[in-house]
């Protein structure tokens, strides 16, 4: 009967060691205060943990996906600023950047799984503005990073002069956009930088007559798209 009992007080106190009264409370005002620990839904898989402050989030947060493993790292620096980190499943970075009142602002960064950065973006109120720009994947250290693509954007949309670059880093192709539209004179070399065709887009569609050129002799084959 005693080790019974033992056993009892001891499941007793592990569950009350669990269940600390620190953790995901409120202030008199119903804000979320002190430290807060939120779970995926019907599951036992922890969500996120971090700090509030009479409702605001401060310091750390991270976050974690429904495998286990950590997707997110916030840090906030005031109440309209915060640094962000997100992970792929293995552990290396995603993507980092800042947040402005919760929305993207700034430049930001993407990479590979294995590290190498992919895209740097310029964000506005949370929607792509200014030079944006692609990057080839790289496979080792020892490959130099080259520019695949090259673009404007404003209002998240691409707009204004838009160019595609050969690994060699000559231009592979280049054009203008409007509100996300391929729209004028679009021109696509060779790696050597002589023209491959040339012709004309309106609202994302080819219109009128389109060159295409031989690259070894510069003979022209005239097509009319219309």
């Amino acid at each position: 009967m005693k080790e019974i009992t033992f056993v009892i007080l001891c499941i007793s106190l592990h569950i009350t060691a669990q269940i600390s009264p620190n953790i995901n409370q409120y202030n008199k005002q119903g804000k979320k205060h002190g430290i807060w620990k939120g779970y995926h839904e019907n599951t036992q898989t922890k969500r996120y943990e971090g700090k509030f402050n009479h409702g605001t989030p401060v310091g750390r947060f991270t976050y974690y996906a429904i495998e286990g493993h950590v997707s997110g790292k916030v840090d906030f620096i005031n109440d309209s600023i915060s640094s962000a980190q997100m992970f792929h499943d293995n552990g290396s970075i995603m993507a980092e950047g800042k947040f402005l009142n919760q929305t993207k602002s700034g430049k930001w960064y993407i990479y590979s799984r294995s590290g190498y950065l992919l895209n740097v973006l310029h964000y506005l109120n949370g929607a792509l503005e200014g030079t944006q720009y692609s990057y080839y994947p790289k496979f080792d250290d020892y490959e130099k990073l080259k520019v695949m693509e090259q673009y404007e954007c404003a209002g998240g949309l691409k707009n204004g002069v838009w160019k595609e670059f050969h690994k060699l880093g000559t231009v592979k192709a280049e054009g203008n956009y409007v509100e996300g539209n391929k729209e004028g004179v679009f021109t696509y070399y060779f790696a050597n930088g002589s023209i491959e065709m040339k012709g004309a887009f309106k609202k994302d569609l080819r219109e009128g007559e389109w060159f295409f050129y031989n690259g070894e002799t510069a003979n022209m084959d005239k097509v009319n798209l219309r």
